[in-house]
């Protein structure tokens, strides 16, 4: 069972890659309960929030309690990839933006940098109102 579970995984990775994850979810879940390998059930629950699949994540973890700190583990990893993510999309732009202006492209340094301090306004406004 075990060595079966480990091929679905793997069967999953490559569903997951291929960006279905419908049939990811059914490989990861199909492999944890036949290896019980954490690593089978937290790519399940990678796939469920990747899906926008927060009911049935939730589900899964009322029927699971013991799994909760797994659970916000792979919570935690998404969110702050997520975030190192944002990070270098910002990183990307500023240094576009300097790039336009080594360029003598004055104005079009100016546009990108009023754009990236717009978009940081908007995300510090939306943080203090949580």
């Amino acid at each position: 069972n075990s060595f079966i579970g480990n091929i679905k995984h793997s069967i999953g990775v490559l569903y997951a890659r291929m960006m279905d994850f419908e049939n990811a979810e059914e490989s990861f879940l199909s492999a944890y309960n036949m290896n019980n390998n954490i690593e089978s059930l937290k790519q399940y629950l990678y796939v469920l929030i990747l899906a926008k699949k927060e009911q049935k994540f939730n589900e899964f973890l009322n029927q699971n309690k013991e799994l909760k700190e797994t659970a916000k583990e792979v919570v935690y990893v998404i969110t702050d990839t997520l975030e190192d993510a944002c990070v270098e999309d910002d990183y990307l732009y500023i240094e576009k933006a300097l790039n336009s202006k080594n360029q003598g492209q004055v104005s079009e340094y100016y546009r990108r940098i009023d754009k990236i301090i717009n978009t940081w306004k908007k995300d510090y406004r939306h943080q203090t109102l949580r």
